[in-house]
Parts: structure tokens; C-alpha cells; sequence
């Protein structure tokens, strides 16, 4: 994965995300010229957008991470060929040019925006955006769970990042970003709690548990509840096992504990949740 340039963004606790969504355009739109007040990240997913930010120009295609920045003009450079969709997401943070060279400052708890770079597997990427328009368009949206949901896709750029360029040692991620790494990779563990996690990294639980929340404005426990039930989402989406068997895949200690939690942050049971999947899709493949 080839970059020009990346952008840090810190500290996590300050990025508000404003609004997201999937344009589809039709031939021979042209996008116009502005200066937003927030940032801009893309995904391409179908056809070429040409565009040019500060002079710096790049086309939006299939499998191009593009960041667009809060106070510089971009416009397009030419009107579109052929029928055009891609993911945007506003939002507003802090961020400060940062180099995957760069041993002189480590990136601490925070997370790496290219400025525009070709995803060699954009597919985990696809999934996350589209995450973040089924959080938006949810029943039971807040503020924090669209937040959770984009640090969550920024977390995985990161690592993409870091991983294609082979980062220096000193720029590894940071507690917050190792915790949720463990997260992820020993979900269906049970008894996965704050105590493991903290003896895992060999901290205090309580400043584990301080440090998180500044960081990603939940708890630990919470974050947990809301990673079993977005895997859950997925099983209840791309397969048939029964609740139990989902119930396991994600970590809850029975199927009443799984049925409880998800109706609570879902809003739906895991049945309902899989009759209304025709309405998700649609939300989610607009304009296909």
C-alpha cells in the first residue's frame, strides 16, 4: 500500500464525527468547488471521480482512501465518465502531518489518515464504513456509538498503515489501541473483562479504565458489549446458526445473557433483527 503523506490524529477524545453517507452520481456530474469547516474521509467504491485538493490531485476510485482536510479547497477537475459511488464520512478533529518514518515522536493513543492511498483489500474497510451508516441510520443512534463506530474504521486504517509500511518499534499503537486489539482478537473468550485485559498489558485496571473512556468516551465493559453485538450483527447477517451458536461466536455466557445485551444496544432482538435485514441491506446498498 503506497502513501504520500499521513496525518495524526490526536487526542482521540476530541473527534466528533458529523455526518456520513454513500454518494452515487450519474455522468455528467462534476463536484463542486468548496472549503469545509470539517474533514472529509472517502472510500471509493465504483467508477473515477477525479478531484484536486491544493493543488495536490488524485482520482477517487475503487479502493482509494482519501482524506480531504478541514480548511483547503478541493474541487473537481473534470466532470465524471461513468456512473460513480463512494463512502464519505465528516468529521472534526485535530490532526497534525505525520510521517510512518518518524522516530522522533511516538503516535501514543491515536490514529493515521493517509492522505490518499490505493488499499491493495478494501473489503474490511467497505465493512467498517458500512458499519458507520447502519450505526447512523440505527434506532438506537447516539452520539458515542457513531464516534465508537469511526474510531473503530480509523483504528483499522491505522493498522494498515502501519503494517504495509513497516512502521518503526516506536511508532506501535498505544494502550487504548492494543486494548481494543485484544478485544478483537479474543471476543469469544467469556470471561474477557477489564481485569485481563489491564494483567494482559501489566497496568491498573483503574487507569486502564480512566485512560479508555478519555479516549474513546465508553467504558471498557461497554465497548465490549457493543464489539459481541456488531460481530453478532454480521453472524445474524452472512449465516443461519442459531442463537447459541452466535451466542458463542461472540463471547456471551449464555443465550439469554446474548439476548439481553444485543436488544439493549440494538434495539431489536436477534429475531427481529434478522426479519428486518431486508430493510438494513437497502439502507446499507443504496443506489447499487
Amino acid at each position: 500500500m503506497e502513501g504520500k503523506a499521513s496525518y495524526l490524529v490526536r487526542p482521540l477524545d476530541a473527534v466528533r464525527v458529523e455526518s456520513c453517507g454513500c454518494a452515487a452520481v450519474s455522468p455528467p456530474w462534476s463536484h463542486p468547488s468548496r472549503t469545509l469547516d470539517s474533514h472529509v474521509l472517502l472510500l471509493g467504491l465504483r467508477g473515477h471521480v477525479p478531484l484536486v485538493e491544493d493543488g495536490r490531485e488524485f482520482e477517487l476510485q475503487p479502493g482509494t482512501l482519501a482524506l480531504l482536510r478541514a480548511g483547503h479547497p478541493h474541487k473537481a477537475t473534470a466532470p465524471i465518465e461513468h456512473y460513480s459511488r463512494y463512502y464519505w464520512v465528516h468529521f472534526r478533529a485535530h490532526i497534525t502531518p505525520w510521517s510512518l518514518t518518524n522516530t522522533s515522536t511516538t503516535m501514543g493513543d491515536s490514529v493515521l489518515f493517509p492522505q490518499s492511498v490505493e488499499l491493495p483489500d478494501r473489503s474490511q474497510t467497505e465493512k467498517l464504513f458500512a458499519r458507520l451508516l447502519f450505526t447512523a441510520e440505527g434506532r438506537a443512534y447516539t452520539d458515542w456509538k457513531l464516534r465508537v463506530a469511526f474510531l473503530e474504521l480509523a483504528i483499522h486504517i491505522t493498522e494498515e498503515l502501519l503494517a504495509n509500511h513497516q512502521a518503526p518499534e516506536e511508532a506501535v499503537p498505544g494502550l487504548v489501541h492494543r486494548t481494543l486489539c485484544h478485544i478483537t482478537e479474543d471476543r469469544e473468550n467469556a470471561n474477557l473483562s477489564i481485569k485481563s485485559l489491564a494483567y494482559l498489558q501489566g497496568v491498573n485496571p483503574d487507569y486502564l479504565g480512566r485512560v479508555f473512556k478519555s479516549s474513546m468516551g465508553t467504558s471498557v465493559g461497554e465497548y465490549i458489549a457493543q464489539h459481541r453485538v456488531d460481530a453478532a450483527m454480521r453472524f445474524l447477517e452472512d449465516t443461519g446458526l442459531s442463537n447459541s451458536l452466535v451466542a458463542a461466536h461472540c463471547g456471551f455466557g449464555s443465550v439469554r445473557q446474548f439476548v439481553r445485551v444485543f436488544k439493549r444496544i440494538s434495539g431489536f432482538s436477534p429475531g427481529d433483527y434478522r426479519r428486518s435485514l431486508a430493510r438494513i441491506h437497502t439502507i446499507g446498498n443504496r443506489n447499487d
